[in-house]
């Protein structure tokens, strides 16, 4: 595990952080945001629009 994410859940700001990740995929493609990487990210969407009825294209 990167630096990176490693230190990004112990911040205060880090469901704030994620919350706009997850929002805003198109500008968090890479990297870690929130001690998630891109995969994480994109499964976690995939798991939100499933619970929520949400279809992807």
């Amino acid at each position: 595990m990167t630096e990176g994410a490693q230190a990004c859940p112990a911040r205060t700001a880090a469901p704030k952080c994620l919350k706009w990740a997850l929002a805003n995929p198109e500008q968090t493609p890479s990297g870690i945001w929130a001690g998630t990487s891109p995969l994480q990210r994109r499964i976690l969407l995939a798991r939100l629009a499933n619970r929520l009825g949400i279809r992807s294209c």
